[in-house]
């Protein structure tokens, strides 16, 4: 989310409400931190250990990945099923989940398809909905 800029005006009210203000030395010390964009990773307020959830998959942080998107995440059930098979995924692999939670990334919960046409060929069997 962009932030709008502010105004001069908006500036000084900041500026005047804060002078006064006693602040720790660690607070300080994480201010000067934040400005100066020191924060990555780990040492971000958001960090969640390297692991982020998009449209309900779990992604995970490896950036050393062959198929890792732009800033470096898999997707971790395409980790888990690598794993199990000792290698990796090619492109056109699809992962499904039985119990159709994307959450659930227990190597029993995982079914490997040879390509999407078989995978959804598997949903028009055997869903409904």
């Amino acid at each position: 989310m962009k932030r709008r800029p502010m105004s001069e005006e908006t500036k000084k009210k900041i500026s005047q409400s804060l002078k006064n203000r006693k602040f720790s030395e660690s607070h300080k010390k994480n201010l000067r931190l934040a400005l100066r964009g020191n924060n990555k990773g780990s040492k971000n307020g958001n960090w969640k250990n390297g692991k982020l959830i998009t449209n309900g998959y779990i992604y995970v942080l490896n950036r050393n990945h062959p198929f890792a998107n732009v800033i470096g995440y898999v997707a971790e059930h395409r980790l888990v099923m690598e794993k199990k098979i000792g290698r990796f995924l090619t492109k056109t692999e699809v992962i499904h989940h039985q119990d159709r939670n994307k959450k659930n990334n227990n190597i029993e919960n995982l079914v490997l398809f040879p390509t999407d046409k078989e995978h959804r060929r598997y949903h028009l069997l055997n869903y409904k909905d």
